[in-house]
């Protein structure tokens, strides 16, 4: 019951953000209200097969690969939206933070304990990806600006991501006292909190 509302409520959540950046998209024909847009609507996808699943079945999917193609196709479009707002220069900062590929290899191998070689292999890749993106935003871009923010919080949506990926190897089941639950609740919010960042960078090219 719990996982249900928790992943409903991220349902809801994902749609919302959805909604609001393609109504950002078509008002201010923005790239970064587009790439938001993408983003958060791949990510909905694969939040709504779960969802249904666990209606129809009574359990999460086991190993299934279908939602982690939407779910890998949104950090491509995240990555992608990192570099937007940046500006003409931006980058990922591949280079300058190969260490990350370290951490996100290692919990690759850690997570390969149980199974989904290529799941885990291609979720590792991306997430380095992501935060290598983050990273380089974090430190180059001006502070309180929306290109900054965008960075921190999807900074903050890779942690959490591997927060509750490490928790559902450790604690089984979903329960309002497991980590679970509150990392993926954190994380709902964070999903929230890179469309208000969206907006901010916008607002600060338009201004």
């Amino acid at each position: 019951m719990i996982e249900t509302i928790d992943n409903a409520l991220q349902l809801f959540v994902t749609g919302l953000c959805t909604m609001t950046a393609a109504y950002g998209a078509a008002r201010y024909h923005r790239k970064e209200w587009t790439l938001a847009a993408l983003f958060s609507g791949v990510f909905f996808m694969g939040i709504l097969y779960w969802f249904l699943y666990i209606i129809f079945y009574s359990h999460s999917p086991v190993y299934s690969g279908i939602p982690y193609v939407s779910w890998w196709a949104s950090y491509i479009f995240l990555s992608l939206l990192l570099v937007e707002v940046k500006g003409k220069e931006g980058k990922l900062g591949l280079r300058r933070f190969w260490p990350v590929f370290l951490f996100t290899g290692a919990m690759c191998l850690y997570y390969m304990q149980y199974g989904a070689y290529v799941n885990n292999s291609i979720t590792a890749v991306l997430m380095g990806i992501l935060i290598c993106g983050s990273l380089e935003g974090v430190l180059k871009q001006p502070a309180r600006s929306g290109g900054r923010l965008v960075c921190i919080f999807t900074l903050g949506f890779c942690l959490l991501e591997y927060c509750l990926w490490t928790a559902s190897c450790v604690w089984d089941g979903v329960t309002l006292t497991g980590p679970y639950f509150w990392c993926d609740l954190l994380l709902t919010a964070d999903l929230l909190l890179i469309i208000f960042a969206v907006r901010k960078a916008v607002a600060d090219e338009l201004h």
